[in-house]
């Protein structure tokens, strides 16, 4: 009885880590873009004050 509850819930939990590693996997993604867009734009306004 106590066993296949446990399997029951163990799709659940892979789901539930899965869920969870995509979500971080995305965050980081996001941060990275965030990052270089921000790099990106100060750079730009660097190279615009020395055409300026």
């Amino acid at each position: 009885m106590g066993e296949s509850e446990i399997e029951k819930e163990q799709p659940n939990f892979q789901t539930k880590l899965f869920l969870y590693r995509l979500k971080n996997a995305h965050m980081g993604v996001f941060e990275a873009r965030q990052k270089s867009y921000s790099n990106w734009l100060s750079l730009l306004k660097n190279s615009n004050l020395l055409i300026a």
